[in-house]
């Protein structure tokens, strides 16, 4: 009973002995046959034996404990045959640490991995191989093992405690059509304990965007087998999140994927340089499944956006909806959505290809059937894209109609239609509009337009008006849509100061000038303007680089045939406007007629105008003309009633007798301009009621005259000489006549009506318009010939047929009672001062 007793009791110390002394006696004998450099062969061996690629290791330590510790650095393995680089995968440092007792249970516990400057590239080659898919040769291949040794390495189980990386990087390369992508891992911490689900956070930089990573899948020991094995991640990037779930069962997944983005705009840095629109509330998802690294079935494609104020795109738009969606990638993508243009809603439908031809390596057309409806609008755009990742190729038909135009501030019904081509990639490449045709009640335009997209956008093409009622245009775009709520009524605006000035401040739009080019040859067979018809109107507008020039325009205006050069030149600061006018025979009446005033003069006159001058609005402008001003009229003829403001005694004897207007011989004006003022160079009238003369200057910049002229009337009964000076200011002028001048020429008037001259009374008005002429007033006013050369520039014209003023009355024999034939003469004193208004 002793010995056995004994025995009892000595086996716990055995049993202890053994415990402590096994892993001394493993360690020590570790520590003595096993060395680092002897192992690196084998670890190299190993990873080539199962990739079937090259693998370095730049140096190896080992740290042996009860939780042994491996070193490696500077690690590479191998890229496949062919690949964009030597290596996919490369390392500074990689230490693995790893628990002994765990092994005596069949388990592979790792205690931390850690990853300094991994860099790993994923990439697929032309054939659509990717550089993941290790082959081994036979001769390679490791000689199976015993069915018990399987059996005991799958019993194995695998746990990791901690993974560390930081400063990592992992990229993407598609050598089918070339996208590449490099996401760098600032920081990554993942764990997969035995018996439990793996883990992974941290933060990687996308095109310079901070991403947030989480993931969560099944145990590692259950990654690759027969039951399911559970993978969820979520994706965070500026307030933007996106989720992935799925299940891998052996090489076969399938998996949803879910993103919602709150601001779309906010992920433009995504979009290498793209600026993306800013939709709200958007929404996007689809399903997955496939076989290794291969897609076989993406399904259940949708995208929704929410309401969205598109303003920075073209003001007054905004988003209530879309919705797109795809059963499976071979199905037409169908849209739906609504939008409010300036307060009007559209309605959209239609479809837009398969998700298929949107997919990387995609080839072939994209068809394109789109519609909107509302508000009495209908618009359709039907045709393709031939490349549609690049936005290549674009063609579209496209219709519109409108059965009224009043939210586009035009009135009635409107039909639009036109075959659009955009080469790309989207508007890059230029739009061209062939077959344009439009239709209001007020206009009708046919054409081509073509717009070059680059540093400067430029609009070229020709656009014919077969129908153009500008009358109509400018009342429509005038008229102020009623307000949709009642406003409050606004405290009444202080009036304007008065400037008292004839020329209008009316700024001109030159910085419009200074945003694009043009190249646009415009026609209309009749035009519509301030109630009369322009017909056979043409012009061509060029605009290039803030220079803009009209010219030539020519049209036969309900005055007559003109042609006009326009230039405004907003390269130079302040602006430069040229406006160059000609024509062979304008109707004066007619001009003054559409200018809203009663007529001065009645005839066709030459024009021949050329004026240019500087600054921001039309007063400016007019302050710093200079160039000239020519007006030449033959056969024309004053209104009589112009004249019959006359007071009464002077009417009878100038106003010849019948209801016509009075003849005009001819009228003549040359004004040479320099800055801002115009010097009548050239002024003659010769009528039926005599002649006059004048010189002087008008100041266009202080709206002033300073004008001299001489009259020389002649009419049947009275012979009348008197000069005239006018002063002040446009709005309000003065007339005058100088004493002296207005002594002599009562005088004059006084003799041509005596039977015989008294000698001392013609001596005293010689005197007298002697002492008034020596102010440098010629005596003789000249005739219509060299005057209307002088205001044609040269030009040859017409010369006058009509007779000119009468002879001076000749002296006759006074019959008794002081009347002759029976009328009274009238009083030469009267008579002047009727004359001048006095």
């Amino acid at each position: 009973m002793t010995a056995p007793t004994s025995r009892r009791r000595r086996w716990p110390w055995i049993l202890l002995a053994l415990v402590m002394g096994l892993p001394a006696l493993a360690l020590g004998a570790a520590l003595l046959l096993l060395d680092a450099e002897s192992l690196r062969p084998r670890l190299v061996a190993a990873v080539e034996r199962a990739t079937g690629r090259t693998f370095t290791v730049g140096e190896m330590r080992l740290a042996v404990s009860l939780v042994p510790t491996v070193e490696l650095r500077d690690v590479a393995l191998a890229n496949a045959e062919g690949a964009s680089r030597p290596n996919m995968l490369t390392a500074r440092r990689v230490q693995v640490q790893a628990a002994l007792l765990p092994l005596l249970s069949r388990e592979i516990r790792i205690s931390r991995i850690e990853l300094e400057d991994p860099d790993l590239l994923l990439e697929v080659d032309a054939q659509g191989r990717g550089n993941w898919q290790f082959a081994r040769t036979p001769s390679e291949a490791t000689p199976a093992a015993p069915a018990q040794e399987e059996a005991v390495r799958e019993a194995l189980a695998l746990g990791i405690d901690a993974l560390r990386l930081e400063r990592g990087r992992i990229g993407w390369r598609d050598a089918r059509n070339g996208m590449a992508e490099t996401v760098e891992i600032t920081r990554l911490d993942a764990t997969a304990p035995l018996g439990g689900g793996m883990t992974a956070e941290g933060e990687v930089v996308l095109r310079g965007q901070a991403v947030a990573v989480r993931a969560e899948t099944g145990g590692l020991a259950a990654f690759g087998g027969a039951a399911s094995w559970p993978v969820a991640a979520t994706l965070g990037i500026a307030g933007a999140e996106a989720r992935l779930a799925g299940t891998l069962t052996g090489q076969a997944w399938t998996g949803t994927a879910e993103a919602q983005v709150p601001d779309l705009s906010r992920l433009s840095a995504l979009a290498q340089g793209a600026t993306l629109p800013p939709l709200r509330a958007v929404v996007a998802s689809a399903a997955a499944s496939g076989t290794g690294g291969a897609v076989s079935e993406i399904r259940d494609l949708k995208l929704a956006v929410g309401e969205s104020d598109l303003a920075t795109l073209r003001p007054g738009l905004v988003l209530r909806r879309a919705e797109l969606a795809a059963p499976r990638l071979e199905a037409p993508i169908t849209l739906a959505g609504e939008v409010v243009l300036d307060g009007q809603a559209l309605r959209l439908s239609g479809t837009a290809g398969t998700p298929a031809l949107l997919l990387a390596g995609a080839t072939g057309p994209l068809p394109l059937d789109l519609r909107a409806e509302g508000a009495g609008i209908t618009a359709t755009a039907a045709g393709r894209i031939a490349q549609p990742r690049e936005l290549r190729g674009i063609a579209l038909a496209v219709t519109a109609q409108a059965a009224d135009l009043a939210p586009f501030g035009l009135r009635g019904e409107g039909r639009f239609a036109g075959q659009v081509a955009m080469p790309g990639p989207a508007m890059a490449g230029g739009v061209r509009i062939t077959g344009l045709t439009a239709t209001t009640p007020a206009a009708e335009m046919r054409g081509d337009l073509a717009l070059a997209a680059g540093a400067r956008t430029a609009l070229s093409g020709t656009l014919a008006f077969p129908r153009l009622d500008l009358d109509a245009l400018l009342a429509a775009t005038r008229a102020t849509p009623a307000p949709a709520t009642p406003a409050a009524p606004a405290a009444p605006a202080a009036p304007a100061a008065a400037d008292n000035r004839v020329i209008p401040a009316t700024p001109l739009p030159v910085a419009m000038l200074r945003g694009f080019d043009a190249d646009l040859r415009l026609s209309a067979p009749n035009v519509t303007y301030g109630g009369q018809a322009w017909r056979q109107v043409s012009a061509r507008l060029a605009l290039a680089g803030g220079n803009a020039r009209l010219a030539p325009f020519s049209a036969q205006t309900p005055a007559g045939p003109l042609t006009l050069e326009l230039e405004a030149d907003a390269r130079q600061d302040p602006p430069r406007l040229r406006v160059v006018a000609r024509s062979p025979g304008l109707d004066l009446a007619a001009l003054s007629r559409a200018a809203g005033r009663d007529p001065l003069l009645l005839g066709r006159a030459q024009i021949d105008a050329d004026l240019a001058g500087r600054g921001g609005d039309l007063r400016a402008v007019a302050a710093t003309a200079a160039g000239h001003l020519g007006i030449a009229l033959v056969d024309g003829a004053v209104p009589r009633s112009l004249l019959r403001a006359l007071p009464q005694q002077v009417l009878g004897a100038v106003i010849p007798g019948g209801d016509g207007d009075i003849p005009l011989r001819c009228f003549a004006l040359r004004a040479p301009a320099t800055v801002g003022q115009l010097r009548l160079e050239t002024l003659y009238a010769e009528g039926a009621l005599g002649r006059l003369g004048g010189s002087g200057t008008i100041d266009m910049g202080a709206e002033t005259l300073a004008v001299r002229l001489l009259t020389d009337l002649r009419t049947a009964r009275v012979a009348l000489r008197a000069p005239v000076n006018i002063g002040g200011r446009f709005n309000a002028p003065r007339v005058g006549v100088e004493p002296a001048a207005a002594a002599a020429a009562g005088i004059g008037a006084f003799l041509s009506q005596q039977d015989t001259p008294d000698r001392n009374l013609q001596a005293l008005a010689n005197i007298l318009g002697g002492a008034a002429n020596r102010g440098g007033e010629q005596a003789e006013l000249g005739s219509c010939e060299p005057a209307l050369a002088a205001a044609r520039g040269g030009v040859a014209g017409p010369a006058p047929t009509v007779a000119g003023a009468p002879a001076a009355p000749a002296p006759q024999a006074a019959p008794q009672g002081g009347t002759q034939g029976g009328e009274a003469r009238p009083n030469p004193a009267d008579l002047l001062r009727g004359l001048l208004g006095r």
